[in-house]
């Protein structure tokens, strides 16, 4: 059973965000900082110590302002780990379709390994379907570039995920494996 978004219905306040689609508050004192900047914030938290690192507060001491005034911002730590997934992944790889879809595809899952190398913080991420805007461009270059594969879209989804799923494998394996002692 499909089941399609209704006009009068929301998406959740992370992906509105991520799409620019929820209006700014207009409680309180006018924000000091930009969403992206709340964001970049996050993700360099989340780069030095991982996600345990990342609190309401020690964010909002890192941005000098209260907790609370986060909130102008995001409306949960939850929402706030989706728009940092979303920053963390905005380099999307240069794919040529002249190149064959094996190829493609292999740069494709390369680039994602490289993604969860940089920022192994992502592994510990919950998956969820693509619905932010870096995430979907990941999935439509991976689409072009295997096109001439003729996957079809719930096959070419399915490829996209396991070679997405291979890559957050061999990150985690090869963080695993580097982070005990020997």
């Amino acid at each position: 059973m499909e089941r399609h978004l209704r006009p009068s219905e929301t998406p959740p306040p992370a992906v509105a965000l991520a799409w620019g689609l929820m209006p700014p508050r207009r409680r309180g004192r006018p924000p000091r900082h930009s969403l992206d900047e709340v964001i970049a914030a996050a993700v360099a938290l989340a780069d030095e110590d991982g996600l345990v690192g990342v609190s309401m507060p020690r964010l909002a001491r890192r941005l000098g302002m209260t907790q609370n005034a986060l909130y102008r911002y995001v409306t949960s730590k939850d929402d706030l780990l989706v728009l940092m997934g979303d920053a963390a992944s905005p380099a999307i790889p240069d794919l040529d379709s002249a190149a064959g879809w094996q190829a493609n595809a292999r740069t494709w899952t390369r680039a994602s390994l490289a993604r969860y190398v940089t920022h192994p913080w992502l592994l510990d991420l919950r998956m969820q379907p693509p619905s932010t805007p870096n995430a979907l461009l990941w999935l439509e270059a991976f689409l072009d570039g295997v096109a001439d594969a003729d996957l079809g879209p719930n096959r070419g989804i399915q490829c996209a995920l396991l070679l997405d799923g291979y890559a957050r494998s061999t990150a985690a394996l090869s963080r695993d494996v580097t982070s005990r002692e020997p």
